[in-house]
């Protein structure tokens, strides 16, 4: 069974269920933001105009990294987190080659092939992302539209992953060859994916890649 609930608009089958949270306000039920310090106050990027949903990730070339979420819940304390005033709903969609994923997609109960009115911003879709600052790193952040629980056995979350890499990885021509090896390396589980970008695997001794972890300060890049 999937909940999908969402604590920025909490949806009222959960306020009929009884759910206390739901009842509460969006601020009492997200993460209010931590004391950043002066030069690490996370900056939303807001792109102007809008990307169309079919438009690829490409205008991220070389971006640092990549933060991945699954659930509304989590895509939402993201929102609150780095990119304040700009909450999931004005998150930009991704489409981009969606014909390549649809027959991919074969789990009954998975939100991609959901068509309820509660999930038409996901359906058929495959995340939706919105970039920002920390300093002086970039970061895309996205959440999936995939699952690597309700897919089915060919797992198309990991060709996702694999092409936001690519996508986001330094073009710089010094690291291209090294991209090619190290950039587009990704790490998937039930909780997060980490996507590790050009300039992460620059900085590690044996030009290995070393995932970027949420919980790991952005601003140690």
């Amino acid at each position: 069974m999937r909940l999908n609930y969402d604590p920025s608009a909490p949806q009222q089958r959960f306020r009929d269920a009884g759910l206390e949270a739901a009842f509460a306000s969006p601020s009492a039920q997200l993460p209010s933001a931590p004391l950043w310090p002066a030069s690490g106050v996370p900056t939303p990027i807001a792109l102007t105009p809008p990307p169309a949903e079919t438009d690829d990730l490409s205008r991220f070339k070389g971006y640092d990294a990549v933060v991945v979420t699954w659930t509304a819940a989590e895509a939402a304390a993201l929102a609150a987190l780095l990119t304040p005033a700009h909450p999931t709903s004005s998150w930009y969609e991704y489409r981009h080659g969606i014909e390549a994923y649809i027959p991919l997609v074969t789990g009954t109960n998975s939100p991609f092939n959901d068509s309820s009115s509660e999930m038409k911003r996901y359906f058929h879709s495959l995340g939706l992302y919105f970039p920002c600052q920390i300093g002086s790193t970039k970061v895309l952040l996205f959440k999936s539209g995939l699952h690597l629980a309700y897919d089915g056995p060919a797992t198309p979350v990991k060709k996702l992953m694999t092409e936001i890499a690519q996508a986001s990885s330094s073009s710089q021509p010094e690291r291209q060859e090294r991209s090619a090896r190290t950039s587009c390396s990704v790490m998937l589980s039930w909780g997060a994916a980490y996507v590790s970008t050009a300039r992460a695997s620059s900085r590690t001794n044996r030009g290995t890649t070393q995932p970027l972890r949420l919980r790991r300060s952005l601003l140690e890049l």
